[in-house]
């Protein structure tokens, strides 16, 4: 192959010959422009150095900061190194201003102010920090509306890099994305930061959105209203998520704990935990679309009138995860509950489904309710199957028609089924069964259904179903 540099400074052409035919194959390359950031700058304050660096605090003529005027002029392939320190979209106080980020534009935080590569890094003494918090007072009126938003003109194909940056108290009521929002033409790839202390939703996606090795915590919306909406995150029917290796812990809000899914969302090898729903509904997880979560650990999450963990409308899969400890007051842990009013709210299970499930090789132990209907580990209205799960040493009290296992009113015939399941040392204080079919045809093999304790407590019971 060869390059030449093309009249457009900074592009390349690479090509190559390939095979007998004598064929061409183009390629253009990149070459990269590092702006580098201080608070307060050096030399020159061109960003051309960290000698140099640019003054990324100081105010411009229009009242934003030097760093938010150079990001929203950034081109594909600028990145952006900025040194340890706190930054801010302006200084005029607007909290309409944000720090906009055009596609193929990369921002990487943690910086002593010397580093030669990203490699030589020490983003644990050196943390970047984004900040709402414009006038550096405890009044949310004074939080910036949107931190970071990205350009209505983005393309979804090049991706916007986020590495190490911190982003805190942005605050909005309209579910647009405190700390991120990410509008439908654009990519973000979110790694190895903190999303954490922002009110209002923390991030909005309407487009594509991957998170490693991140945290979402400590977020909050305040309210009494049934729409107030999820505290960390919000993806929208055009979103498509996928977090990795994150958690998402202790974000509270009146009715939605932690993430309102409307698109498609897919969370691996990660930990939701310690999220609240504090009026009703759901402490950790509304999915409204399609919901896949594997090898991952949700605990401790809580809803004091509703569902303590996860409710679903929608495609639902959940594979080799753990769900201990959840708490709810009237509703069990895990909920899946497509196309019914929240007029029913107080009938509910750990699990329920309208639609079509898919829970293998999971773990329920020690949830708990203190009131309720129907309640129980896994309670199924459509197509459903489970197999290789274990239900032990849950807690139920105040239900009624209560089982760790239960196919519902619409269950289809032939099409549901359990297998390999363990269901041992439950408690309910009422009408308490291993397994309950009110409705429908259900296939169980190779199962072991032991020692139920409680009021009726026994290993199977039916309506006018069939097991």
């Amino acid at each position: 192959f060869y390059d030449t540099l093309l009249n457009n400074a900074g592009w390349y052409e690479r090509r190559w010959n390939v095979g007998e035919a004598d064929s061409l194959v183009v390629l253009h390359l990149m070459k990269k422009k590092v702006v580098y950031v201080s608070m307060e700058g050096a030399g020159q304050k061109d960003g051309s150095s960290w000698s140099n660096a640019l003054d990324g605090e100081t105010a411009t003529a229009d009242g934003s900061t030097k760093l938010a005027d150079a990001l929203d002029s950034a081109s594909i392939g600028d990145e952006f190194w900025i040194q340890s320190g706190t930054y801010h979209a302006c200084s005029d106080y607007d909290v309409e201003k944000s720090f906009n980020l055009n596609s193929g534009v990369s921002i990487y935080g943690g910086f002593a102010g010397t580093e030669a590569s990203l490699k030589q890094r020490d983003t644990l003494q050196d943390p970047t920090v984004f900040s709402g918090n414009l006038q550096n007072d405890s009044i949310l009126e004074h939080f910036s509306h949107n931190i970071f938003i990205t350009n209505e003109q983005n393309t979804i194909n090049r991706f916007i890099v986020l590495d190490n940056i911190h982003i805190t108290n942005g605050n909005n009521s309209d579910h647009s994305g405190s700390a991120l929002h990410i509008g439908p033409a654009s990519s973000i790839k979110l790694s190895h930061s903190n999303i954490y202390h922002n009110f209002g939703c923390a991030i909005s996606n309407e487009g594509n959105f991957r998170s490693d090795y991140c945290m979402m915590d400590s977020n909050t919306v305040y309210g009494t209203q049934w729409d107030e909406g999820a505290a960390a995150f919000y993806n929208k029917q055009t979103g498509v998520t996928n977090i990795c290796h994150c958690s998402i812990s202790y974000n509270q809000s009146p009715n939605d704990g932690a993430v309102i899914n409307l698109g498609v969302v897919t969370i691996d090898s990660s930990r939701i935990q310690n999220n609240s729903a504090l009026l009703s509904r759901i402490g950790a997880i509304r999915s409204n679309g399609v919901l896949c979560i594997y090898n991952s650990e949700l605990s401790y999450n809580q809803s004091y009138k509703g569902i303590s963990t996860i409710s679903a409308e929608g495609l639902f899969e959940m594979l080799h995860c753990e769900v201990n400890n959840n708490q709810s007051n009237l509703i069990n842990p895990l909920y899946y509950w497509p196309q019914k009013s929240w007029a029913g709210l107080y009938e509910s299970a750990h699990i329920k489904t309208y639609g079509d499930t898919k829970v293998s090789h999971c773990t329920f132990t020690h949830n708990s309710q203190t009131a309720g209907a129907d309640g129980g580990c896994l309670h199924i209205n459509g197509r459903g199957f489970v197999n290789n799960c274990d239900f032990i040493e849950n807690t139920g009290l105040g239900n009624s028609k209560s089982s760790f296992v239960q196919w519902g009113e619409d269950t289809e015939e032939s099409q549901s089924g359990g297998f390999g399941l363990q269901v041992v040392y439950n408690t309910q204080d009422n009408d308490g069964v291993g397994i309950h079919v009110e409705d429908g045809y259900v296939n169980v093999e190779n199962c072991l259904f032991d020692r139920q304790f409680g009021e009726g407590g026994s290993s199977a019971s039916l309506r006018n179903g069939t097991l």
